[in-house]
């Protein structure tokens, strides 16, 4: 004999069944009709759906839809921008002038720019040494004989009283005394003759270059 069967223990219920979705509720403001799934508002007062999303709409009792105004545009608090004044037209190009022709150089004065300073004669000695004769002011005596300005005693062609340069007024003057070998400026024997700047001088063999200012 087989013992009495238990009963099958019952399943238990799996809790409370999940409540069905509330229904959307209208907007608070009943002037107010928006679309409860999208949000968009809506302006067509015969409108049964969403244009934007399709969700059914409900009637709001005493709904009376707004016009929608346009959005202003923002004020802007700065001052408005002039707009820019319209170009010119651009003028042809000048044809090009000629430069104004140079101003001939002037002379320089040499009086001017060089230091002032006593004439001077300058030499080489036989060894190959520079030499140098200031000339007094305004009578210079030139000779082999030792009471001469300039004297030469081992000029044995120079005469004992050779020459002498002299000044009259700014310009300086040459003139032989009757020499043995004579004077030679720039090569050419002269009796007198003005000196200027550089002028080279033989007396016998000995040679000088005239310079006006020291």
């Amino acid at each position: 004999q087989q013992p009495p069967r238990k009963p099958a223990p019952r399943p238990k219920p799996a809790g409370p069944a999940p409540a069905p979705p509330e229904p959307p509720k209208p907007p608070a403001n009943p002037r107010a009709r928006l679309c409860l799934s999208c949000h968009n508002p809506i302006t067509d007062p015969e409108a049964k759906a969403c244009p934007e999303c399709g969700f059914a709409l409900m009637e709001v009792p005493g709904f009376t839809p707004k016009p929608v105004s346009p959005s202003a545009p923002p004020i802007s608090s700065a001052p408005p921008v002039p707009p820019p004044p319209p170009a010119a037209p651009a003028s042809p190009p000048s044809p090009p002038q000629a430069a104004p022709p140079k101003a001939p150089p002037q002379p320089l004065d040499l009086e001017a720019t060089v230091r002032v300073g006593p004439p001077r004669l300058t030499s080489t000695a036989p060894d190959g040494r520079p030499e140098s004769y200031t000339l007094r002011l305004p009578l210079n005596k030139i000779g082999r004989k030792n009471d001469n300005d300039l004297a030469f005693p081992l000029e044995r062609t120079i005469s004992g009283r050779h020459c002498e340069i002299y000044q009259e007024g700014k310009d300086w003057f040459i003139k032989d005394l009757a020499s043995t070998n004579g004077v030679l400026v720039n090569g050419k024997k002269v009796e007198t003759s003005p000196l200027k700047e550089g002028d080279q001088l033989k007396l016998g063999n000995k040679i000088f270059t005239f310079t006006r200012s020291g």
